[in-house]
């Protein structure tokens, strides 16, 4: 069992994260097998409603459609898989809050191969949080000659855990530059001996 993400950005909402089961590589498969993985505590609990935080659905095929999972507290269980070696399906869990504190969160999965035969331990899938907000912003040119018209483009690149949702990159403009403006036919004047920005 892998996971999309290893880190995600702590106390923040609307993150979905997938987690990818794939048959172990031998004569067998999974046949009508169930796999489950659960939820470490501290995150939002799944969910078979759809649009509710913590959702779940899979692209597990039962029949000619998709499995159901099934829901029991913080556990996830998707039954009657079949899959040959190698073939693989998806748990995605969305809309889901990551705890507030910084740490490394274990999710934990088994499968069970036949109904009767023993569930085997798929170990720890850990996933930790981090600090919202933390990237890199760099500035296209650095440098200008004073009292001269120029455009800068500013990039924001995220760190590992991202932004989200509802986050903001704020660039503040330093005083004797021109005010920034949504108007791009605006010319504003500036004193001779500043540089603007636009």
């Amino acid at each position: 069992m892998t996971v999309n993400r290893d880190k995600v950005a702590a106390s923040g909402g609307g993150i979905s994260l997938t987690f990818t089961y794939t048959a172990a590589n031998d004569d067998y498969g999974l046949t009508a097998g169930t796999v489950m993985l659960t939820v470490p505590d501290g995150w939002t609990a799944p969910s078979s409603e759809a649009g509710a935080p913590g959702y779940v659905q899979t692209t597990a095929l039962c029949g000619s459609g998709y499995c159901v999972p099934t829901i029991y507290n913080m556990t996830i269980a998707v039954s009657g898989v079949t899959l040959a070696p190698d073939q693989s399906f998806d748990i995605t869990y969305t809309d889901v809050s990551a705890p507030d504190s910084f740490a490394t969160f274990d999710f934990t999965a088994q499968v069970t191969p036949a109904s009767g035969r023993p569930a085997v331990d798929l170990g720890r899938i850990p996933v930790t949080t981090c600090a919202n907000g933390v990237g890199e912003l760099a500035v296209n040119p650095q440098s200008i000659t004073a009292a001269t018209t120029g455009d800068f483009e500013f990039t924001y690149t995220a760190g590992e855990c991202g932004l989200v949702e509802g986050s903001a990159v704020t660039v503040n403009v330093p005083a004797g530059w021109t005010p920034p403006s949504l108007d791009r036919m605006s010319r504003a004047t500036r004193m001779p001996g500043q540089a603007r920005s636009r």
